[in-house]
């Protein structure tokens, strides 16, 4: 799962960039900025929030790199921040290098998760609570698996707060919310045979019909 995380990830970052300040720098470049043999700027920390004691990970571009917004990474039941910080370079650290301020949490109640606390009842408003604790400025949400029993509700609530959102199989999709949902935030998502299909501004889609819409893109150079 990892590997195909990492893939989706790089095809993200490349998108919602701007400009890859990566590109500007050439191989030696990158050797000497030492982007792929260091944690970046790596820290373990803990914030009490809604009554959770919260454990996260969080990285920020290196020096040189151009600043792109800030991410948060969210994992699924059997899944915790650790998976995105696994092998060198880690996803979090792929993705700090390409300019983000990048958050991954341990989500309440998932079976490795070292957060401490009751579950919250309103799953949408902890995520609420963590964006404004963490001081994520719109952030772009990956959201995978079971991770949608957050997020779907808070997206479907708080899009005009998001820079992006990238649903990787999300549980609690089929929230009812989701039939007169109008796409105005950026939406990456992708299938197993064809390439990514990227629905951004202006498009006028839902969330509710993705399935057909990926089917019909089999056939298509969508």
């Amino acid at each position: 799962m990892i590997g195909v995380i990492s893939i989706f990830y790089l095809l993200l970052a490349t998108y919602f960039s701007s400009t890859d300040e990566l590109t500007k720098y050439s191989a030696s470049s990158l050797s000497e900025l030492n982007l792929l043999k260091k944690p970046l700027n790596l820290y373990i920390t803990a914030n009490g929030v809604h009554n959770v004691n919260l454990y996260y990970l969080e990285a920020k571009p290196p020096f040189k790199i151009k600043y792109h917004g800030d991410l948060l990474y969210l994992h699924g039941a059997a899944y915790s921040s650790r998976d995105w910080n696994r092998g060198r370079p880690s996803i979090i650290q792929m993705t700090a290098s390409a300019g983000y301020r990048v958050i991954a949490i341990d989500l309440p109640g998932f079976r490795n998760s070292r957060s401490e606390g009751s579950v919250p009842s309103d799953p949408a408003k902890f995520l609420d609570s963590v964006i404004k604790t963490l001081d994520l400025k719109k952030p772009i949400i990956v959201s995978p698996s079971a991770s949608g029993s957050y997020s779907a509700r808070y997206v479907l609530a708080n899009q005009e707060k998001l820079s992006g959102f990238v649903p990787v199989a999300p549980c609690c999709a089929q929230h009812s919310g989701w039939e007169n949902f109008t796409v105005s935030l950026n939406i990456l998502t992708m299938t197993s045979k064809k390439k990514p299909v990227i629905l951004s501004p202006p498009a006028s889609s839902n969330l509710y019909n993705f399935n057909a819409f990926l089917k019909q893109c089999k056939n298509t150079d969508c």
